[in-house]
């Protein structure tokens, strides 16, 4: 091993050992107390319930909202929920398997932002710069204030586009914009229209080409997540006010301090260094300020990002890339007081935000067992439940006209099976809200169904006697076209693969 490869593993330890600093509170027993952590727990476990019951991919969580289904997973990040589902499978709680997937996703963008920086700088300037990503205020406040894991899902993610992209390892972009777009629905249209812009400017076909397959892979999630959206109510929802938080009235001037110095350093110390990259921190740190009020007034724009600060998500990364820049241009006593001032700033506020940190510690049960929406105000509610059910059903289908017996074979979140015995004409509720891809077979034969009432609950006529019904959630046409794309740009990318490894190259003698 010669002296270069065994530097940059030293650096690479570093890193980790760095970014295992930054994970010190999830060694602690019990979750932080978030935002959004418990939310995040109990979605994985509802949607653990939905997979293990045989919906795949899955999108109607039926045991959130009191038990009545909630369609969550059709439309918010399911990547940490998969992810989250195997790990349980294999033995981690449901805890643990969310701080399973933060940690690890913290450690794996530390070293691809090293990878990435190792581009442009020397391995050490580049150890400074993923230190500072590692310990950088927004990366800690999604990691212990709100819980945000699939948003550190997706950043580890977007790391390894940048190194793809700059390292021209094209074959890393898809199959890594296709979990970024499964991660995080905000945080990946920031990403994906940064990285599609840089790399038409650069004229890079051949990474427009696996971006775009990566974007095709993710089709079964994107696409009825768009076209359904018409079905629910989150068009006529504000979720949050942008005006409230904007970078002056919530957060520290720490990080987008350095981070706009660094860059305004490396423009009078080194102007070949300004580009793309340059301009882009800049136009994300006037977003994160007031005198972006203009912007956020915009409804589509707001309603796609919500918070000002989310675009962090990408600034922290370009202001990594300034600071490392900085430390790679400075000299001697310049040089090291930079870096000392840089990392003091970034570890004192680390250490005093750890200090503020309140765990929760909640058994298992609590999470295998509530069955809240795990949103905000509901905004994935179908636009026909007009009341939200209060009280759980203890009973998956009941008569609600008529009477009679029901003897249940089968009785899931998603699929039921009985024999029913009705002693006159009846109406049959199946106490879960309607939502497209549920179906119902009366003895064998589709019987319409009926979701006109105050709940949204699912309604079908039986005639007296005695009848076999069949009831299921299924995926709808548009939903199986989209899952059919998403399988054909796989096997392409597959192919693509099998191609440049497998495949013997030719050579002219």
């Amino acid at each position: 091993m010669n002296i270069h490869n065994r530097t940059h593993i030293v650096f690479l330890v570093a890193v980790i050992f760095a970014a295992c600093a930054s994970l010190i509170p999830l060694f602690h027993s019990g979750f932080p107390v978030t935002h959004d952590g418990d939310w995040m727990i109990i979605r994985l476990s509802a949607f653990y319930q939905s997979l293990r019951e045989g919906q795949f991919p899955v999108r109607f969580l039926g045991r959130l909202n009191n038990s009545y289904g909630y369609p969550v997973s059709n439309f918010l990040y399911p990547g940490y929920l998969y992810i989250g589902s195997m790990l349980h499978g294999i033995g981690f709680s449901f805890l643990d398997a969310v701080k399973i997937i933060m940690g690890g996703s913290v450690i794996i963008s530390g070293i691809f932002v090293y990878l990435w920086l190792r581009v442009f700088v020397s391995p050490f300037s580049a150890f400074i710069g993923s230190v500072s990503y590692l310990v950088s205020p927004y990366l800690l406040f999604d990691l212990y204030e709100r819980g945000s894991v699939g948003e550190v899902l997706a950043f580890s993610f977007a790391a390894i586009v940048l190194y793809a992209i700059e390292r021209q390892r094209y074959m890393l972009i898809a199959p890594a914009v296709f979990f970024l777009v499964i991660s995080h629905n905000s945080v990946a249209l920031i990403f994906c229209c940064f990285f599609l812009l840089l790399l038409a400017l650069r004229r890079n076909i051949k990474g427009i080409l696996l971006f775009c397959l990566g974007i095709g892979m993710a089709t079964f999630f994107w696409f009825p997540a768009l076209y359904e959206k018409r079905y629910v109510i989150f068009d006529s929802k504000i979720i949050s006010n942008p005006q409230s938080f904007f970078l002056d009235n919530r957060f520290s001037y720490l990080f987008p301090t350095i981070g706009l110095l660094s860059s305004l350093l490396i423009f009078f110390l080194k102007k070949s260094y300004i580009s793309f990259y340059f301009f882009s921190n800049i136009f994300l740190l006037f977003l994160l300020t007031s005198f972006s009020q203009w912007v956020w007034s915009i409804e589509s724009f707001a309603r796609l990002f919500q918070f000002p600060f989310r675009m962090f998500s990408l600034s922290i990364f370009l202001s990594a890339y300034f600071i490392a820049l900085v430390v790679d241009v400075l000299r001697d006593r310049f040089r090291m007081l930079y870096i000392v001032l840089v990392i003091i700033s970034f570890y004192a506020h680390a250490l005093s935000f750890f200090r503020l940190i309140e765990y929760m510690n909640h058994p298992e049960g609590f999470y295998a067992t509530n069955e809240s929406t795990t949103t905000v105000s509901g905004e994935y509610m179908p636009r026909w439940v007009r009341e939200i059910p209060s009280e759980r059903s203890y009973k998956r289908m009941i008569f609600q006209q008529g009477r009679g017996k029901i003897v249940f074979d089968v009785a899931t979140t998603q699929t039921i099976k009985a024999r029913v015995i009705a002693e006159e004409d009846s109406v049959l509720q199946i106490n879960s809200i309607y939502y497209p891809g549920w179906g119902v077979l009366v003895n064998g034969l589709p019987q319409k169904i009926s979701y006109d009432n105050p709940n949204g609950l699912i309604r079908f006529f039986v005639l007296k006697g005695e009848h076999e019904i069949f009831a299921e959630f299924r995926e709808t046409i548009p939903r199986f076209v989209a899952n059919s794309a998403s399988l054909c740009f796989m096997l392409c990318y597959g192919g693509l693969l099998g191609y440049k490894f497998f495949i013997p190259k030719r050579y002219d003698r």
